[in-house]
């Protein structure tokens, strides 16, 4: 609820301030009342009144990258090579090193990101692999990961089954389109010559 003298205020000044000052709300989002009462005690500080206690936030440091013991190195190498996607890896190591910083076991990182690797090639979805890091911090390692195939796959990994009954689809198509055509042409009329 505003300040019955707050409104008094207000409903002297002149229109164009109380314009600006709403548009100065909007943009801010902050209410017209806090604003008029920080300028109030801006004021009053520069003229030597009480001068609200109002701290910035100092900035954020930069980020330090750590540095990664032999041992470390090794594992997110191992954890690296599993990854489907291979993108960001400055990234990935900041987010592994969070990750076992907080006590989740460097081994089981790796076998989920196997996990998670079968399963985008068993469901064919291995052009939209998250990148590693995205996959850390977000923590997907919990998910459960479906590995069973849904594409019949030969022994190099390629589609084999479905291609092949594209293919012989699509030969058979081409076939029922040439005996129809020679169909037509059979059943054709002869052609009257004129002496």
């Amino acid at each position: 609820m505003a300040d019955p003298n707050l409104k008094a205020v207000t409903v002297e000044m002149p229109r164009w301030l109380v314009e600006e000052l709403d548009r100065i709300c909007e943009v801010t989002r902050q209410s017209r009342s806090s604003l008029i009462v920080g300028a109030m005690l801006e004021v009053s500080g520069r003229l030597g009144g009480h001068r609200p206690h109002y701290e910035p936030k100092p900035p954020k440091p930069e980020l330090v990258p750590r540095k990664l013991t032999a041992n470390q190195l090794l594992q997110f190498e191992a954890f690296w090579k599993a990854c489907p996607a291979k993108q960001s890896k400055g990234r990935a190591r900041d987010s592994w090193l969070k990750a076992v910083g907080n006590g989740v076991s460097p081994d089981f990182l790796r076998e989920r990101m196997v996990a998670y690797a079968e399963h985008l090639k068993a469901t064919d979805k291995e052009a939209y692999a998250k990148h590693p890091a995205t996959w850390l911090n977000q923590q997907c390692w919990d998910d459960q990961y479906d590995t069973t195939s849904k594409v019949d796959y030969d022994a190099d990994g390629a589609k084999a089954r479905t291609k092949d009954l594209i293919d012989s689809y699509r030969s058979y198509a081409k076939m029922v389109e040439v005996e129809k055509m020679s169909d037509s042409v059979d059943n054709m009329p002869p052609k009257e010559t004129t002496p």
